[in-house]
């Protein structure tokens, strides 16, 4: 029988003799385990209900109120690591970090944080070098790319959450805009800025030039 009690409210005891420090212990590394196999189930189950009903994400926002762009990255995740590649003892957090490196990389990557109990700040510092290195050029480019990146999201998201209040204050003016298609629209928008990758010289003569109009960034996936 169980000394403790978890329902949808809350937490507790209801055999003090099982209430232990390290009873209390196990009982938040069991909850930590289910938090951190969620997104897998999550991803899995887009994919399994997409083959079957077509249907990808709606129901699952409607169900879950996780957003779009969350659910979006955990089918991300999900076809990136192979089921069997998903037991390593980091968070969900340490994969995520790691998915947009080749696999192998990736795993060795997790190996390694494993290994040393990286906590995810660590593991971010750890993997900017692999990722500057995938990326061919320098990390405090990257760094600088980003801040203006960011910068940028921040204007869009200005007008973009300034029209959802409206829509969602009610007025008839905005009835036929859905806030749930914004949402997802602004994060397609902003999930195409934040995947940009700056690649040091052009595919077709090996350096940035003005005759084949070469900017320097392609969207990430894009074909080298």
């Amino acid at each position: 029988m169980s000394w403790y009690n978890i329902n949808d409210y809350g937490f507790t005891v209801t055999d003090e003799h099982g209430a232990t420090l390290e009873a209390f212990s196990a009982v938040y590394n069991t909850l930590d385990d289910q938090r951190n196999r969620l997104p897998w189930i999550l991803g899995d189950m887009i994919v399994a209900a997409e083959s079957r009903h077509g249907e990808k994400y709606l129901q699952f926002i409607r169900e879950t109120h996780i957003s779009y762009n969350t659910l979006r990255k955990y089918v991300k995740n999900r076809n990136h690591y192979p089921e069997d590649t998903r037991g390593i003892e980091v968070s969900y957090s340490h994969y995520d970090d790691a998915a947009t490196l080749p696999l192998p990389v990736s795993l060795k990557a997790l190996r390694q944080a494993e290994a040393a109990q990286m906590g995810r700040d660590a593991f971010r510092e750890f993997l900017k070098p692999l990722k500057a290195a995938e990326e061919g050029v320098d990390n405090s480019d990257i760094e600088n790319i980003r801040r203006e990146f960011d910068l940028l999201v921040k204007e869009i998201d200005r007008p973009i959450f300034k029209f959802r209040d409206r829509v969602l204050s009610g007025h008839p003016t905005y009835k036929h805009f859905s806030v749930m298609e914004i949402e997802k629209g602004r994060d397609i928008l902003v999930n195409h800025i934040q995947n940009f990758r700056p690649r040091k010289h052009c595919p077709d003569c090996s350096s940035g030039c003005e005759r084949c109009g070469f900017t320097g960034f392609l969207i990430k996936g894009d074909d080298a």
